[in-house]
């Protein structure tokens, strides 16, 4: 498609159709000039955002579900439309979706990574588990792969933690504003007087935009609550909202827990104040970056308890036993790129005994932009087994596709002592041997010196673990389609691209995990005391992985790479 039509853009154009089916089809052209769309019933709107509304043929369709008005009149507004467009005649209700049995099979669809059927996602929001159930969420434009600030709430569900289904958006944009990251709880004694009959209300706290939203230039952020009395199938906000005003121009992202040890609800919310007078190169206010904690009886009423600086955006705040002993525990305050702080938490104030520490390996130290590959990190709340999980936002772009981006591989997060003191190590989560398919092993091979590379393969889209002693060997180079590592002996260093990164050996020898997703490639090594996570431009190229040993022998002790299965079923 070749972008805006021709012809005049009219202020406004409008239909009136009666909701005949669950799906309203909204056809969408890659780069057309952006309408906004409003849907009314009976007078009074219910949805606003943005489209790039397909002027003539659409590339793709995406959907509002306006279900509830089943039977009713519909009166669809659009504003910027192109006098000439057929994008209004075009638009119906049905039953089902359009294109439906191409859902998770186009070309760069992640295999085993979350993504959303339709429009871009990106942070992970109200991560929980409830009676056998977890419930993710997710910041998503529905409309399509641009993000703005008509943004809501995605839901999947899943049994396993691996294989998804998506339930719809949940929380929609209204004359509040659109709502913003945030987290999720089971309130388990209906602390907050939300529940309905038996089943504990699970609580969902978001950023409410505010002046983000056009229907309400100019409010402030706050925060929300939304809940739900049947086990997370349908959803209200709280009429009471917002439960907190706010408190800068520069305030998000509340992660919410039950504090055992104070019977208080915790709350960590990045809070940025503006620095008057202080400019950066660019001539915007420089901002002092923090984190703030209030605590509540009952998810409602909230008072400050303290700050903590430096740390940005999407916090997270959780308790791990150090080396699996649960008698000897810390407390980690993460920010959104994973620079993390281990300490002390009584309830009111986090005391840290490190400096920040890089968690993600994929940027450069403390930075955070356009090198992120991965963001706004979340624990799952009331896990039934008690491990600590994490998904991450994965900022992969999926060019041409009717989606954008993914949410990182979930992984297991535990805290070890080295030298340097207490780490966070990152694992997958056991999980991912449901998706384990045919597997190559190799023991005890020996990789020459500058001889020709071992190939592996044929091989699609694996997990991979392996094990080398460089035994005289200056590096040894590993080659994933287009990326290529290098591990320098003599530096203790894994080389890829413009990164170099800190791997130190284990008893000898280089360890790594690894998974080759279509757009995607994670690495896990020293035990997963490094995680860097790789974006690629485009799918693995070619179908083995090369493994080499340059300036001396090394020694392939242990290889094994399972093909991974899609976690979409037959339609992958």
């Amino acid at each position: 498609m070749n972008g805006v039509a021709a012809g005049a853009v009219t202020a406004a154009s409008a239909r009136e159709l009666t909701v005949e089916g669950r799906y309203l089809q909204l056809p969408v052209e890659h780069g057309s000039a952006p309408c906004l769309v409003s849907l009314s019933i009976g007078g009074v709107k219910v949805r606003e955002f943005g489209i790039e509304l397909a002027a003539a043929e659409p590339d793709y369709w995406v959907f509002a579900d306006v279900g509830e008005w089943l039977g009713q009149e519909l009166l669809v507004e659009v504003d910027g439309l192109p006098d000439d467009a057929t994008a209004l005649d075009r638009i119906e209700t049905t039953d089902s979706l359009r294109d439906e049995a191409g859902f998770y099979s186009e070309p760069l669809r992640p295999r085993f990574h979350f993504s959303s059927r339709r429009g871009r996602l990106n942070d992970p929001n109200g991560l929980l588990h409830y009676d056998g159930t977890y419930h993710l969420f997710y910041q998503h434009n529905p409309y399509g792969c641009t993000i703005g600030k008509h943004c809501g709430w995605g839901h999947a569900t899943s049994t396993d933690l691996v294989h998804w289904e998506e339930e719809g958006d949940v929380l929609h944009p209204d004359a509040s504003g659109a709502c913003w990251s945030g987290s999720g709880v089971v309130d388990w004694h209906d602390t907050s007087g939300l529940g309905a009959g038996d089943d504990p209300p699970l609580v969902l706290a978001y950023t409410v935009a505010g002046g983000r939203n056009p229907w309400s230039e100019g409010e402030p952020f706050g925060i929300g609550l939304a809940s739900s009395g049947d086990g997370g199938r349908t959803w209200a906000k709280f009429s009471g909202n917002p439960v907190l005003e706010e408190r800068a121009p520069l305030n998000r992202d509340p992660k919410v827990f039950w504090h055992e040890a104070t019977a208080r609800w915790v709350m960590v919310l990045y809070v940025g104040y503006p620095e008057e007078g202080r400019l950066d190169p660019e001539g915007r206010p420089l901002v002092r970056h923090g984190l703030e904690l209030f605590s509540s009886p009952d998810l409602r009423n909230w008072a400050f308890r303290s700050r903590i600086e430096g740390l940005y955006e999407c916090p997270d705040l959780f308790e791990l036993p150090l080396d699996g002993d649960r008698e000897d525990t810390r407390w980690i305050l993460t920010g959104g790129n994973l620079d993390y702080l281990v300490g002390s938490f009584d309830g009111e104030a986090f005391t840290p005994e490190t400096s920040i520490l890089q968690g993600n390996s994929g940027r450069p130290s403390h930075g955070h932009g356009e090198w992120e590959v991965f963001y706004g990190g979340q624990t799952f709340s009331n896990m039934p087994d008690g491990r600590t999980v994490q998904i991450g936002w994965g900022q992969v772009p999926m060019p041409g596709m009717p989606f954008d981006q993914q949410l990182f591989f979930p992984s297991e997060l535990t805290l070890s002592t080295t030298p340097e003191g207490p780490r966070l190590a990152w694992k997958p989560i056991r999980e991912i041997e449901s998706l384990h398919g045919s597997c190559i092993g190799i023991s005890d091979h020996e990789l020459v010196a500058d001889g020709e590379p071992l190939s592996v393969g044929p091989l699609g889209l694996y997990d991979l673990a392996l094990e080398i002693a460089p035994r005289g060997a200056a590096e040894i180079g590993l080659t994933i389609g287009d990326v290529a590592l290098v591990y320098e002996e003599r530096s203790h260093t894994l080389r890829t691209g413009e990164l170099e990164i800190p791997v130190p050996l284990r008893d000898g020898r280089l360890d790594l995990r690894v998974l080759v997703d279509r757009m995607s490639v994670e690495i896990y090594a020293a035990g997963g005391l490094v995680y860097l996570p790789i974006r690629l431009a485009h799918p693995p190229t070619g179908p083995t992985l090369e493994l080499a040993a340059r300036g001396g022998a090394a020694t392939v002790r242990s290889l094994t790479a399972f093909e991974l299965q899609s976690i979409w079923g037959g339609n992958a």
